[in-house]
């Protein structure tokens, strides 16, 4: 078994990216630990949400760097949030209405995504 807290910031992403869609809660403990340190490597995984198929490893990864950056309430992910928002399309489902934790200071990044019109019935970035 790998003692996560031994590995350096990269082999714990490197290890990360190995895991399936349902990650070891150690190795995800470990990643909420490192805040500082691994928010910049989980908002560059993040980013590449939109390029990848539903259901690859990649858009996995994607989707999981997405919600710990969610649970930090990293301001940095707020455009990439609001960029998903505003296509309202399937990758809203995983995150739902949680991006609304980042209380005020999600305002200024999403005002346009609540302004804008639905494309069809319910719109995550409007709710």
């Amino acid at each position: 078994m790998t003692t996560y807290a031994s590995l350096s910031d990269a082999e714990l992403v490197a290890e990360m990216k190995h895991q399936s869609e349902t990650p070891d809660p150690e190795l995800i403990e470990e990643i909420i630990s490192r805040q500082e340190s691994l928010a910049p490597y989980l908002l560059s995984m993040f980013d590449a949400l939109s390029t990848h198929v539903e259901d690859d490893a990649v858009w996995h990864q994607s989707v999981l760097a997405g919600r710990i950056l969610l649970h930090w309430r990293e301001p940095v992910a707020l455009p990439t949030f609001a960029k998903i928002y505003s296509r309202g399309e399937d990758e809203c489902e995983w995150f739902e209405e949680k991006p609304a934790l980042y209380g005020p200071k999600a305002i200024s990044t999403f005002g346009d995504v609540a302004l804008s019109e639905p494309r069809e019935g319910w719109h995550y970035g409007r709710a």
